[in-house]
């Protein structure tokens, strides 16, 4: 959300205030022609300034960097046999349908851990839609930023592990992994 710092019935930062008592994730972007109210800013995590004259180049940086934050921050609640996992989507590696179940490979700093949701893969997939999420096999749904390589009949992930890859999604999924990488070096 972009807001003027100088408003005529009340001042950008009171605003921003009040946002924040109900939202803490919302991106806030002040716009100012003076640069004193800087300071200010970072009682309500501003994402960034812009001083007046706006240059168009700012505000495509500005709204990267919301998109960025956003996406490290979605997650997804699921229930499992021994409580409530809540996965980031930036984490996980794939998931793998296991009869009515469903198995997550989540990466978690040098490790990767599989844990067990008692969802179907179909459920998961509609809750992966539009992400970074391809479906490679029946049985399989794989992050394209965690895919290390893709052969005829595997992806071989950053983590050493691999899953199949169907004759029938090998094109598809390897047209995605080169677009996502392709998307990554223009956005350089």
């Amino acid at each position: 959300m972009f807001i003027d710092i100088q408003m005529k019935k009340m001042d950008g930062i009171k605003m921003a205030k009040r946002i924040r008592e109900s939202d803490n994730n919302i991106a806030l972007v002040f716009t100012t022609g003076v640069a004193e109210y800087i300071s200010e800013g970072y009682e309500v995590e501003a994402l960034h300034y812009l001083i007046k004259p706006i240059k168009e180049e700012k505000v495509v940086q500005c709204l990267e960097r919301a998109a960025k934050r956003k996406a490290d921050t979605e997650y997804i609640i699921f229930r499992g046999g021994d409580g409530v996992y809540k996965f980031s989507k930036r984490k996980i590696i794939y998931v793998e349908a296991d009869g009515h179940n469903t198995l997550f490979r989540v990466s978690e700093g040098d490790e990767s851990v599989t844990y067990i949701v008692i969802e179907a893969v179909k459920s998961v997939e509609k809750k992966l839609a539009g992400e970074n999420f391809i479906k490679c096999h029946r049985s399989y749904i794989c992050n394209l930023e965690f895919i290390h390589s893709i052969g005829k009949n595997e992806i071989l992930f950053d983590d050493g592990s691999k899953i199949p890859v169907s004759r029938r999604a090998y094109s598809v999924v390897n047209e995605a992994f080169i677009n996502y990488y392709r998307r990554i070096e223009d956005d350089r």
